[in-house]
């Protein structure tokens, strides 16, 4: 059953393989509805169903909720949008929607959103012309940050599942 690490979470800031492993463990018939549970607590929950939708994928109703966290302006903001990048067939549009957006975004979400947009092999160069209203907050600690966090799961996972 899929649950929170609680204290452990930080076990899957950069992704342990020992704690991937116990979150892959978890994944039963049930794992999406406790998921939409957890992303709707603190960052440790949101973490942990993260890590489970980079490693199983979403459905529509589990990438809403994916989304309406990062939005949320969560502390693991590049985890879940890592996750979004791997998992939701709506990544492009739904990524898209929000940097081009003019509401403010913490710039760590925005570090985040921008480093996987780019990442993303389908993006339209007419966004990534846009993406020049970021610079100035691409610029600070905490965007890179963001941008740190992406490149680790994304990396992460991408090894994983060639490995496997």
């Amino acid at each position: 059953m899929l649950r929170s690490f609680g204290l452990g979470a930080s076990r899957l800031l950069p992704p342990r393989p020992e704690a991937i492993d116990e979150v892959r463990a978890a994944l039963d018939d049930d794992w999406r509805a406790a998921a939409i549970e957890l992303l709707a607590g603190g960052w440790r929950d949101q973490v942990t169903a993260a890590a489970a939708i980079a490693l199983a994928g979403a459905d529509d109703d589990l990438c809403v909720a994916l989304w309406r966290a990062i939005d949320g302006a969560s502390w693991v903001a590049p985890q879940l949008v890592a996750a979004a990048l791997r998992a939701d067939p709506q990544f492009e549009s739904r990524a898209a929607d929000r940097l081009t957006d003019p509401a403010r975004r913490p710039p760590k979400t925005i570090g985040a959103l921008v480093r996987a947009y780019n990442r993303f092999p389908g993006h339209r160069m007419p966004v990534v012309a846009q993406l020049t209203v970021h610079d100035r907050t691409m610029a600070t600690e905490e965007a890179r940050i963001g941008v740190r966090g992406v490149d680790g799961w994304l990396d992460y996972f991408a090894a994983t599942s060639r490995s496997s």
